[in-house]
């Protein structure tokens, strides 16, 4: 396509009929006036001018052509902003800006005709009208139903594979999309039957799978609630994010996303308004679904249930969004009660009230949940809980919020702000790692001994720890063990030279958020793990314990050393290299002594 036919392109299109399917206009003039889709206004200063096609925001400055309002308002680039103005347009492209034959586009036909299957099956049979009236009885509207394209699959049998067939539609596509299966005697039959079916889109429209619900009490107790489809070359759980097809004008225009457990909780969030609103599919959150968010917006809400799973994932979530640089902030609803069971209970405008006015950020979330489902009153359980919230306190780095969180904790725990501010003073002092000297050669003192068990349990994460307080010590330690790796599981020799060859080659102080954003899911994991494992320990941080620590991981590392020698010394069958190992063996006890 020449730069002529594209400015041709341009002046054909009706640039309010384009941007009035975004937003609503009414004309002031000659120009037309709206709220702005970029940003959150209350007073319209999105001016649209037919004569010019151009479009311009005196709020926050967005301006352009039809080409750059699909850009901005569909997330997308220049060349498919092209393809979609043409289409709104009715005209075809040129060879030039031909657009490429999607390899999956024979799975997404696929998949949406089992989407229009699925929802002819619920408006248009007897058991359909069962399903609606559960759905209304949940409180969904029928806009509601329709706006999510929710469907209903029969109760067993091979109805959507006969429709699918007749409809050219070939058998090995529809295994490959997770639609139908075969028994143990090769009868084909519908993967999904007797369900609620909830298409899932992908962030450009097309149905890649199904959340599929029970609606009729069910005899068979294995049957789960919910199933999703399982992963296929369309449908990654790690990566797709239910309603982000949707909610993407309006995280663009709120500049955040408020992020749920489950389908139905979006949907009683879209329900009371809030549109920006999107879940995780029967998996954890994941830093591909992070990234895709960070492209839109920074900040978040999380409303996840108010049970011990939904705090835990609460938590994992913050520290996700904290690596990406998110505005963090929670809403905890009451009773241990998920968006759906509130709206339910108190109704749509309680809700919108409780959301907007019971918001808090990460730091008070986290102080919280410390104190939920505890006993104060057990000795064990009250020490835990101080260590936690010291802990806590001490990664805020500001002296105001000490004070402030010291004081509420002395109230929680009915303790005097002097004997709190004294314990922490200790905490930091014996336990919170901060920036050291770097390891010296110890003269007369000897190391306070340690317990095996407990050393051999956490010394390698404690030997980690140590390397964050400065990238000084953490080099000096890498140096003294760097002969002693098998000393370490593999798992945490990768988060080592994670840190030491990837971290510290880039930065000069380490930080938590940074570090985890840059490892893989697995170190991550490996990372969290460890990170839980030390919370148990009570040893002190100090240069007798990070000596042990270093001499420790030689000492496993001499043992499989060992151990490896006296494997391939039995095997040899040369007297002389026999004898060469077993010296090496014997050099290595003697270092050990």
């Amino acid at each position: 396509m020449t730069n002529e036919e594209i400015e041709n392109l341009v002046n054909i299109t009706d640039i309010v009929s384009l941007v009035s399917q975004y937003v609503n206009l009414e004309k002031q003039g000659k120009n037309y006036q709206g709220l702005c889709p970029f940003h959150n206004e209350k007073t319209p200063s999105f001016v649209v001018s037919p004569d010019k096609k151009i479009f311009k925001c005196f709020g926050c400055g967005k301006a352009g052509g039809p080409i750059k309002f699909i850009e901005e308002i569909e997330q997308v680039g220049y060349k498919e902003a092209l393809h979609k103005l043409a289409d709104f347009n009715g005209i075809k492209l040129s060879d030039t800006y031909k657009k490429k034959e999607d390899p999956n586009k024979r799975l997404y036909d696929l998949m949406n005709a089992s989407k229009d299957f699925y929802k002819m099956y619920l408006n248009k049979t007897k058991e359909g009208l069962n399903a609606i009236k559960y759905l209304e009885d949940r409180g969904l509207t029928k806009e509601i139903i329709e706006d999510f394209s929710i469907g209903l699959s029969p109760d067993f049998g091979d109805n959507l594979y006969k429709m699918l067939s007749e409809m050219g539609f070939k058998e090995l596509d529809m295994f490959d999309a997770g639609l139908i299966e075969k028994d143990k005697n090769g009868k084909i039959y519908d993967l999904f039957s007797n369900r609620i079916m909830f298409p899932i889109f992908n962030e450009f429209g097309n149905v890649v799978a199904y959340s599929a619900r029970i609606y009729k009490e069910s005899k068979d107790k294995k049957d789960h609630k919910y199933i999703n489809s399982r992963e296929t070359v369309i449908f990654k759980k790690g990566e797709v994010l239910f309603n982000f097809d949707k909610a993407k004008l309006s995280i663009n225009k709120m500049h955040r996303v408020i992020l749920h457990e489950g389908q139905m909780d979006v949907i009683a969030s879209n329900k009371a308004g809030f549109t920006e609103a999107v879940c995780t599919l029967g998996t954890s959150l994941s830093k591909a679904h992070v990234d895709k968010l960070s492209k839109l917006t920074k900040s978040v809400v999380i409303c996840y249930d108010g049970d011990f799973a939904g705090r835990n994932a609460s938590v994992k979530a913050i520290k996700l969004f904290e690596s990406y640089g998110f505005d963090i902030h929670l809403v905890l609803l009451p009773d241990g009660l998920d968006p759906d069971d509130y709206i339910k209970k108190y109704g749509i405008e309680k809700y919108k009230e409780y959301f907007n006015n019971n918001q808090i950020d990460k730091d008070r979330y986290l102080f919280n949940v410390l104190f939920f489902d505890k006993n104060l009153n057990d000795s064990n359980v009250l020490k835990a809980l101080m260590n936690d919230a010291f802990e806590l306190i001490a990664s805020f780095n500001s002296m105001v919020e000490e004070e402030r969180y010291l004081d509420e904790l002395s109230k929680r725990i009915n303790a005097s702000i002097d004997a709190i501010k004294n314990d922490y003073a200790n905490f930091k002092k014996t336990y919170w790692p901060a920036p050291q000297k770097a390891i010296v050669e110890k003269e007369e003192k000897k190391p306070k001994p340690i317990s095996t068990k407990k050393f051999n349990s956490i010394c390698e994460f404690r030997i980690i720890k140590y390397a964050q307080r400065s990238k000084v010590l953490a080099l000096q330690i890498d140096e003294a063990i760097s002969n002693s790796m098998d000393g370490m599981s593999q798992e945490t020799q990768e988060l080592w030279t994670e840190l030491i060859y990837s971290y510290y080659e880039n930065f000069e102080t380490f930080d938590e958020g940074r570090f985890i954003n840059m490892i893989s899911e697995e170190c991550m994991n490996h990372y969290m793990y460890l990170n839980e494992e030390l919370k148990k320990d009570i040893t002190k941080y100090n240069d007798d314990d990070l000596e042990l620590c270093v001499e420790k991981i030689k000492s496993i590392s001499r043992r499989i050393s060992n151990k490896r020698l006296k494997e391939i010394a039995k095997n040899s069958a040369d007297i002389t290299e026999k004898s060469r190992l077993t010296d090496q063996i014997i050099s290595n006890r003697r270092r050990k002594k």
